[in-house]
Protein backbone atom coordinates (compact mmCIF):
# COMPACT_ATOMS: atom_id res chain seq x y z
CA UNK A 1 0.00 0.00 0.00
CA UNK A 2 2.59 2.17 1.04
CA UNK A 3 4.69 1.63 -2.22
CA UNK A 4 1.72 2.17 -4.35
CA UNK A 5 1.44 5.63 -2.78
CA UNK A 6 4.92 6.13 -3.41
CA UNK A 7 4.98 5.35 -6.73
CA UNK A 8 1.65 7.51 -7.23
CA UNK A 9 3.68 10.77 -5.78
CA UNK A 10 6.04 9.77 -8.19
CA UNK A 11 3.50 10.04 -11.11
CA UNK A 12 2.31 13.33 -10.00
CA UNK A 13 5.09 14.77 -9.86
CA UNK A 14 6.31 13.85 -13.40
CA UNK A 15 3.31 15.16 -14.68
CA UNK A 16 3.72 17.99 -12.71
CA UNK A 17 6.50 18.76 -14.32
CA UNK A 18 5.04 18.23 -17.99
CA UNK A 19 2.27 20.46 -17.09
CA UNK A 20 4.88 23.06 -15.85
CA UNK A 21 6.63 22.94 -18.77
CA UNK A 22 3.13 23.20 -20.97
CA UNK A 23 2.74 26.49 -18.35
CA UNK A 24 6.17 28.09 -19.09
CA UNK A 25 5.71 27.79 -22.80
CA UNK A 26 2.47 29.70 -22.69
CA UNK A 27 3.43 32.38 -20.72
CA UNK A 28 6.25 33.58 -22.92
CA UNK A 29 3.94 34.99 -25.39
CA UNK A 30 1.35 36.69 -23.07
CA UNK A 31 4.83 38.76 -22.52
CA UNK A 32 5.64 39.10 -25.59
CA UNK A 33 3.63 42.24 -26.50
CA UNK A 34 4.77 45.69 -24.71
CA UNK A 35 2.90 47.33 -22.36
CA UNK A 36 1.97 50.32 -24.22
CA UNK A 37 1.18 47.71 -27.41
CA UNK A 38 -1.41 45.71 -24.77
CA UNK A 39 -2.20 49.18 -23.00
CA UNK A 40 -3.89 49.93 -26.47
CA UNK A 41 -5.65 46.52 -27.57
CA UNK A 42 -7.21 46.27 -24.20
CA UNK A 43 -8.98 50.07 -25.43
CA UNK A 44 -10.23 49.03 -28.20
CA UNK A 45 -11.30 45.13 -26.33
CA UNK A 46 -13.17 47.06 -23.75
CA UNK A 47 -14.47 50.27 -25.86
CA UNK A 48 -16.40 52.61 -22.95
CA UNK A 49 -20.22 52.89 -23.19
CA UNK A 50 -20.75 55.52 -25.72
CA UNK A 51 -23.39 57.80 -24.27
CA UNK A 52 -24.11 59.91 -27.41
CA UNK A 53 -26.74 60.12 -29.41
CA UNK A 54 -27.52 56.73 -31.03
CA UNK A 55 -27.83 58.21 -34.23
CA UNK A 56 -27.93 61.95 -35.38
CA UNK A 57 -31.64 62.07 -35.33
CA UNK A 58 -31.65 60.66 -31.60
CA UNK A 59 -32.18 62.89 -28.68
CA UNK A 60 -29.22 63.05 -25.85
CA UNK A 61 -31.33 60.99 -23.58
CA UNK A 62 -31.69 58.15 -26.02
CA UNK A 63 -27.73 57.94 -26.44
CA UNK A 64 -27.43 57.01 -22.52
CA UNK A 65 -30.18 54.71 -22.20
CA UNK A 66 -28.52 52.35 -24.43
CA UNK A 67 -25.36 52.95 -23.15
CA UNK A 68 -26.50 52.57 -19.71
CA UNK A 69 -27.88 49.34 -20.67
CA UNK A 70 -24.27 47.72 -22.11
CA UNK A 71 -22.76 48.36 -18.66
CA UNK A 72 -22.85 44.71 -17.50
CA UNK A 73 -21.37 43.75 -20.70
CA UNK A 74 -18.73 45.86 -20.29
CA UNK A 75 -17.80 45.25 -16.95
CA UNK A 76 -17.57 41.88 -17.31
CA UNK A 77 -14.69 42.25 -19.86
CA UNK A 78 -12.32 43.61 -17.56
CA UNK A 79 -12.87 40.42 -15.32
CA UNK A 80 -12.36 38.34 -18.72
CA UNK A 81 -8.83 40.42 -19.02
CA UNK A 82 -8.13 40.50 -15.72
CA UNK A 83 -7.98 36.70 -15.26
CA UNK A 84 -5.83 36.08 -18.15
CA UNK A 85 -2.48 36.58 -16.10
CA UNK A 86 -0.96 39.17 -13.57
CA UNK A 87 1.03 40.90 -16.60
CA UNK A 88 -2.50 41.40 -18.09
CA UNK A 89 -4.15 42.58 -15.02
CA UNK A 90 -1.58 44.85 -13.91
CA UNK A 91 -1.76 46.51 -17.32
CA UNK A 92 -5.60 47.12 -17.05
CA UNK A 93 -5.47 48.60 -14.06
CA UNK A 94 -2.53 50.87 -14.94
CA UNK A 95 -4.74 51.67 -18.54
CA UNK A 96 -6.39 55.37 -17.07
CA UNK A 97 -8.59 55.35 -20.25
CA UNK A 98 -10.39 52.45 -19.32
CA UNK A 99 -11.10 53.78 -15.89
CA UNK A 100 -12.66 57.31 -16.82
CA UNK A 101 -16.42 56.08 -17.33
CA UNK A 102 -18.35 55.24 -14.26
CA UNK A 103 -22.17 54.16 -13.78
CA UNK A 104 -23.59 53.16 -10.46
CA UNK A 105 -27.21 51.93 -9.35
CA UNK A 106 -27.30 53.22 -5.86
CA UNK A 107 -29.76 52.24 -3.81
CA UNK A 108 -29.58 52.04 0.40
CA UNK A 109 -28.38 48.36 0.51
CA UNK A 110 -25.96 48.88 -2.20
CA UNK A 111 -24.65 52.26 -1.46
CA UNK A 112 -21.38 51.30 0.25
CA UNK A 113 -20.02 48.79 -2.37
CA UNK A 114 -20.54 50.91 -4.94
CA UNK A 115 -19.16 53.72 -3.25
CA UNK A 116 -15.65 51.23 -2.97
CA UNK A 117 -16.40 50.70 -7.23
CA UNK A 118 -16.68 54.54 -7.74
CA UNK A 119 -13.49 55.14 -5.16
CA UNK A 120 -11.35 52.28 -7.50
CA UNK A 121 -12.19 53.81 -10.39
CA UNK A 122 -11.50 57.60 -9.84
CA UNK A 123 -8.04 56.41 -8.21
CA UNK A 124 -7.42 54.50 -11.63
CA UNK A 125 -8.55 57.04 -13.79
CA UNK A 126 -5.25 59.29 -13.25
CA UNK A 127 -6.26 62.96 -14.13
CA UNK A 128 -8.21 62.32 -17.45
CA UNK A 129 -12.10 63.47 -18.00
CA UNK A 130 -14.75 61.73 -16.45
CA UNK A 131 -18.07 60.55 -17.34
CA UNK A 132 -20.25 59.94 -14.27
CA UNK A 133 -23.68 58.36 -14.40
CA UNK A 134 -25.77 57.91 -10.76
CA UNK A 135 -29.00 56.23 -11.01
CA UNK A 136 -30.38 56.24 -6.99
CA UNK A 137 -33.12 53.86 -5.93
CA UNK A 138 -36.56 55.72 -5.35
CA UNK A 139 -36.59 54.99 -1.68
CA UNK A 140 -32.91 55.86 -1.50
CA UNK A 141 -32.42 58.15 1.93
CA UNK A 142 -29.24 58.96 3.20
CA UNK A 143 -28.16 61.84 5.60
CA UNK A 144 -28.81 65.47 4.34
CA UNK A 145 -25.06 66.58 2.94
CA UNK A 146 -24.48 62.89 1.47
CA UNK A 147 -23.79 61.97 -2.16
CA UNK A 148 -23.51 58.42 -2.72
CA UNK A 149 -21.65 57.62 0.41
CA UNK A 150 -19.56 58.97 3.35
CA UNK A 151 -16.41 56.64 2.61
CA UNK A 152 -16.07 58.35 -0.68
CA UNK A 153 -18.08 61.69 -1.30
CA UNK A 154 -14.67 63.74 -0.48
CA UNK A 155 -13.43 61.82 -2.83
CA UNK A 156 -16.23 62.17 -5.85
CA UNK A 157 -16.15 66.17 -4.58
CA UNK A 158 -12.28 66.19 -5.18
CA UNK A 159 -12.62 64.56 -9.15
CA UNK A 160 -15.73 66.64 -9.70
CA UNK A 161 -13.79 69.49 -11.56
CA UNK A 162 -12.83 66.80 -14.25
CA UNK A 163 -16.23 65.87 -15.05
CA UNK A 164 -17.33 66.44 -18.55
CA UNK A 165 -20.37 64.45 -18.38
CA UNK A 166 -22.24 63.80 -15.94
CA UNK A 167 -25.91 61.68 -15.57
CA UNK A 168 -28.03 61.87 -12.40
CA UNK A 169 -31.53 60.58 -12.09
CA UNK A 170 -32.92 60.98 -8.67
CA UNK A 171 -30.49 62.71 -7.25
CA UNK A 172 -30.26 63.29 -3.23
CA UNK A 173 -30.96 66.66 -1.36
CA UNK A 174 -27.42 67.58 -1.14
CA UNK A 175 -26.62 67.20 -4.63
CA UNK A 176 -27.19 70.55 -6.19
CA UNK A 177 -25.50 72.37 -3.20
CA UNK A 178 -22.73 70.67 -2.77
CA UNK A 179 -21.73 69.56 -6.39
CA UNK A 180 -22.12 72.76 -8.58
CA UNK A 181 -19.72 74.66 -7.49
CA UNK A 182 -17.00 71.88 -8.68
CA UNK A 183 -18.92 71.57 -11.99
CA UNK A 184 -16.98 74.38 -13.84
CA UNK A 185 -15.66 72.49 -16.93
CA UNK A 186 -19.05 70.25 -17.69
CA UNK A 187 -20.27 70.16 -20.82
CA UNK A 188 -23.32 67.67 -20.62
CA UNK A 189 -25.49 67.43 -18.20
CA UNK A 190 -28.49 64.85 -18.03
CA UNK A 191 -30.99 65.57 -15.18
CA UNK A 192 -33.30 63.44 -14.14
CA UNK A 193 -36.78 63.12 -11.44
CA UNK A 194 -36.10 65.63 -9.11
CA UNK A 195 -38.31 65.32 -6.25
CA UNK A 196 -39.65 68.31 -4.98
CA UNK A 197 -40.21 67.40 -1.57
CA UNK A 198 -36.75 66.74 -1.02
CA UNK A 199 -35.11 69.26 -2.89
CA UNK A 200 -34.80 72.92 -3.21
CA UNK A 201 -35.22 74.41 -6.82
CA UNK A 202 -32.43 73.27 -9.16
CA UNK A 203 -29.93 75.51 -10.47
CA UNK A 204 -27.58 74.94 -12.93
CA UNK A 205 -25.46 78.47 -13.33
CA UNK A 206 -22.64 77.50 -11.51
CA UNK A 207 -22.19 75.28 -14.70
CA UNK A 208 -21.24 77.95 -17.28
CA UNK A 209 -19.68 75.39 -19.92
CA UNK A 210 -22.93 73.60 -20.37
CA UNK A 211 -23.23 72.58 -24.42
CA UNK A 212 -25.45 69.36 -24.39
CA UNK A 213 -28.74 69.47 -22.16
CA UNK A 214 -31.12 66.49 -20.79
CA UNK A 215 -34.18 67.04 -18.71
CA UNK A 216 -36.03 64.45 -18.07
CA UNK A 217 -39.19 64.47 -15.32
CA UNK A 218 -38.48 67.38 -13.98
CA UNK A 219 -41.33 69.58 -13.37
CA UNK A 220 -39.56 72.49 -11.23
CA UNK A 221 -38.23 75.47 -12.93
CA UNK A 222 -34.15 75.07 -13.69
CA UNK A 223 -31.94 78.44 -13.58
CA UNK A 224 -28.77 78.33 -15.77
CA UNK A 225 -25.98 79.88 -16.37
CA UNK A 226 -25.50 83.70 -17.97
CA UNK A 227 -24.15 84.00 -20.52
CA UNK A 228 -25.41 80.40 -21.35
CA UNK A 229 -23.93 78.36 -24.10
CA UNK A 230 -25.94 75.61 -24.38
CA UNK A 231 -26.46 74.46 -28.53
CA UNK A 232 -28.66 71.07 -27.64
CA UNK A 233 -31.60 71.07 -25.34
CA UNK A 234 -33.35 67.19 -24.84
CA UNK A 235 -36.79 68.03 -22.68
CA UNK A 236 -39.06 65.40 -21.79
CA UNK A 237 -42.02 65.16 -19.39
CA UNK A 238 -41.85 68.73 -18.21
CA UNK A 239 -44.39 71.47 -17.61
CA UNK A 240 -44.90 74.35 -20.70
CA UNK A 241 -44.47 76.94 -18.21
CA UNK A 242 -40.63 75.66 -17.46
CA UNK A 243 -40.42 74.71 -20.83
CA UNK A 244 -41.01 78.45 -22.01
CA UNK A 245 -38.39 79.55 -19.40
CA UNK A 246 -35.44 77.26 -20.56
CA UNK A 247 -36.05 78.41 -24.17
CA UNK A 248 -35.50 82.04 -23.01
CA UNK A 249 -32.59 81.16 -21.13
CA UNK A 250 -30.62 79.26 -24.58
CA UNK A 251 -30.24 81.93 -27.29
CA UNK A 252 -28.05 79.69 -28.74
CA UNK A 253 -29.72 76.59 -29.16
CA UNK A 254 -29.01 74.86 -32.56
CA UNK A 255 -31.10 71.53 -31.96
CA UNK A 256 -34.31 71.24 -29.67
CA UNK A 257 -36.08 68.12 -28.97
CA UNK A 258 -39.82 68.55 -26.97
CA UNK A 259 -41.32 65.57 -25.74
CA UNK A 260 -44.53 65.21 -23.32
CA UNK A 261 -45.23 68.65 -22.86
CA UNK A 262 -47.64 68.90 -19.78
CA UNK A 263 -49.70 71.64 -18.74
CA UNK A 264 -48.75 73.68 -15.75
CA UNK A 265 -50.40 72.79 -12.71
CA UNK A 266 -51.37 75.80 -11.78
CA UNK A 267 -53.67 78.65 -13.37
CA UNK A 268 -50.65 80.66 -15.02
CA UNK A 269 -51.46 82.09 -18.25
CA UNK A 270 -49.78 81.25 -21.00
CA UNK A 271 -47.36 83.47 -23.02
CA UNK A 272 -48.50 85.82 -25.91
CA UNK A 273 -45.32 87.25 -26.53
CA UNK A 274 -43.46 85.84 -29.49
CA UNK A 275 -39.59 84.64 -29.00
CA UNK A 276 -36.95 83.85 -31.63
CA UNK A 277 -34.13 80.91 -31.52
CA UNK A 278 -32.24 82.56 -33.99
CA UNK A 279 -30.00 80.18 -34.15
CA UNK A 280 -32.01 76.74 -34.00
CA UNK A 281 -31.42 74.56 -36.88
CA UNK A 282 -33.29 71.55 -36.19
CA UNK A 283 -36.42 70.95 -33.83
CA UNK A 284 -38.38 67.65 -33.04
CA UNK A 285 -41.85 67.28 -31.57
CA UNK A 286 -42.54 64.25 -29.78
CA UNK A 287 -45.91 64.51 -28.21
CA UNK A 288 -48.50 62.18 -27.24
CA UNK A 289 -51.53 63.48 -25.55
CA UNK A 290 -53.05 67.04 -24.35
CA UNK A 291 -54.67 69.99 -25.37
CA UNK A 292 -55.49 73.94 -24.51
CA UNK A 293 -53.75 77.30 -25.00
CA UNK A 294 -50.72 76.04 -23.76
CA UNK A 295 -50.09 74.14 -26.46
CA UNK A 296 -50.93 76.66 -28.84
CA UNK A 297 -49.45 78.87 -27.14
CA UNK A 298 -46.35 77.38 -27.94
CA UNK A 299 -46.21 77.13 -31.59
CA UNK A 300 -48.06 80.17 -32.33
CA UNK A 301 -44.90 82.32 -30.86
CA UNK A 302 -41.47 80.55 -31.53
CA UNK A 303 -39.94 82.05 -34.35
CA UNK A 304 -37.11 79.59 -36.31
CA UNK A 305 -35.19 81.33 -39.15
CA UNK A 306 -32.65 79.20 -39.77
CA UNK A 307 -34.72 76.07 -39.20
CA UNK A 308 -33.25 73.14 -41.19
CA UNK A 309 -35.13 69.99 -40.09
CA UNK A 310 -38.29 69.73 -38.47
CA UNK A 311 -39.60 66.53 -36.73
CA UNK A 312 -43.55 66.94 -36.56
CA UNK A 313 -45.19 63.72 -34.17
CA UNK A 314 -48.68 63.18 -33.62
CA UNK A 315 -49.09 66.68 -34.20
CA UNK A 316 -53.09 66.57 -34.14
CA UNK A 317 -53.26 65.47 -30.77
CA UNK A 318 -52.02 68.70 -28.77
CA UNK A 319 -53.32 71.89 -31.24
CA UNK A 320 -55.74 73.39 -32.91
CA UNK A 321 -55.26 73.28 -36.47
CA UNK A 322 -55.28 77.25 -36.83
CA UNK A 323 -52.29 77.10 -34.36
CA UNK A 324 -50.51 74.09 -36.89
CA UNK A 325 -51.24 76.71 -39.90
CA UNK A 326 -49.53 79.55 -38.69
CA UNK A 327 -46.75 77.44 -37.22
CA UNK A 328 -46.12 76.15 -40.67
CA UNK A 329 -46.82 79.35 -42.90
CA UNK A 330 -44.15 80.70 -40.94
CA UNK A 331 -41.49 78.30 -41.35
CA UNK A 332 -38.40 79.57 -43.25
CA UNK A 333 -36.90 79.39 -46.48
CA UNK A 334 -34.06 77.41 -45.24
CA UNK A 335 -36.49 74.04 -44.21
CA UNK A 336 -34.38 71.43 -45.95
CA UNK A 337 -35.79 68.17 -44.31
CA UNK A 338 -39.56 67.75 -43.13
CA UNK A 339 -40.30 64.13 -40.83
CA UNK A 340 -44.10 63.38 -40.34
CA UNK A 341 -44.48 60.68 -37.08
CA UNK A 342 -47.45 58.94 -36.08
CA UNK A 343 -51.11 60.42 -37.62
CA UNK A 344 -53.08 57.11 -37.02
CA UNK A 345 -55.04 58.75 -34.69
CA UNK A 346 -55.90 61.66 -37.06
CA UNK A 347 -59.50 61.84 -38.37
CA UNK A 348 -60.27 62.54 -41.65
CA UNK A 349 -61.17 66.76 -41.25
CA UNK A 350 -57.68 66.86 -39.41
CA UNK A 351 -55.90 65.02 -42.67
CA UNK A 352 -57.66 67.24 -44.93
CA UNK A 353 -56.89 70.71 -43.42
CA UNK A 354 -53.03 69.30 -42.75
CA UNK A 355 -52.84 68.29 -46.36
CA UNK A 356 -53.75 71.50 -47.58
CA UNK A 357 -50.90 73.21 -45.16
CA UNK A 358 -48.53 70.59 -46.97
CA UNK A 359 -49.83 71.41 -50.37
CA UNK A 360 -48.45 75.40 -49.77
CA UNK A 361 -45.40 74.40 -48.23
CA UNK A 362 -43.85 74.32 -51.72
CA UNK A 363 -44.38 78.52 -51.93
CA UNK A 364 -42.02 78.92 -49.33
CA UNK A 365 -39.39 76.22 -48.47
CA UNK A 366 -36.79 74.18 -50.52
CA UNK A 367 -37.27 70.83 -48.61
CA UNK A 368 -35.06 68.52 -49.96
CA UNK A 369 -36.18 65.01 -47.96
CA UNK A 370 -39.52 64.05 -46.89
CA UNK A 371 -39.63 60.98 -44.05
CA UNK A 372 -42.23 59.21 -42.99
CA UNK A 373 -41.99 56.91 -39.32
CA UNK A 374 -45.21 54.83 -38.21
CA UNK A 375 -47.47 56.91 -40.22
CA UNK A 376 -50.48 55.53 -41.46
CA UNK A 377 -50.35 54.29 -45.23
CA UNK A 378 -53.31 56.01 -46.66
CA UNK A 379 -51.80 58.74 -45.23
CA UNK A 380 -48.51 58.85 -47.00
CA UNK A 381 -50.33 57.96 -50.47
CA UNK A 382 -51.87 61.61 -49.92
CA UNK A 383 -49.03 63.05 -49.08
CA UNK A 384 -46.94 61.56 -52.20
CA UNK A 385 -49.67 62.61 -54.58
CA UNK A 386 -49.41 65.82 -53.47
CA UNK A 387 -45.74 65.34 -55.27
CA UNK A 388 -47.68 64.53 -58.99
CA UNK A 389 -48.66 68.07 -60.25
CA UNK A 390 -51.59 68.69 -62.36
CA UNK A 391 -52.53 70.14 -65.64
CA UNK A 392 -50.74 73.30 -65.33
CA UNK A 393 -49.53 73.62 -61.89
CA UNK A 394 -45.79 73.78 -60.51
CA UNK A 395 -43.99 70.94 -59.19
CA UNK A 396 -44.30 70.80 -55.58
CA UNK A 397 -41.02 70.56 -53.64
CA UNK A 398 -39.00 71.15 -57.09
CA UNK A 399 -36.05 70.22 -54.74
CA UNK A 400 -37.03 67.08 -53.43
CA UNK A 401 -33.52 64.35 -53.69
CA UNK A 402 -34.99 62.02 -51.23
CA UNK A 403 -38.13 60.04 -49.88
CA UNK A 404 -37.95 57.98 -46.42
CA UNK A 405 -40.43 55.09 -45.28
CA UNK A 406 -40.03 53.95 -41.80
CA UNK A 407 -36.17 54.58 -41.84
CA UNK A 408 -35.90 52.43 -44.44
Amino acid sequence: RVRQLDAAAVELSRQRTALLRELNAIQPPIRVLPTETLSFIFQFVCPLPDFSPTTTSSPPLVGMQSAIRDTSHWYHMYLVLGQVSTYWRQILLSTPQLWTTIHLNISCEEAESEAMFLGRFLDRSGNLPLTLSFQYHEGYTVPASTLVHETVDAQLLENLPRTKKLYVDNPPPAWFSRSSPYLMGLTDYYLGTVDEDRLSEPSLARCPNIHTLTIFNVYAPIGLPSPCLVTILDVACASLDNIFQLLLQCPNLVQLYVREMNIPLDDSTPPTKEFVLKQLEELRFELWDGDGPWFDAFIDNIRLPSLRVLCWSNWNTPFSISSVRNFFANLPPKLRTLELHKDIDSDASYLADFMSILNRLHDSTAIEHLAFNDCNPSFVGDVLQILVPGNGEKLRFPQLRKITLDDL
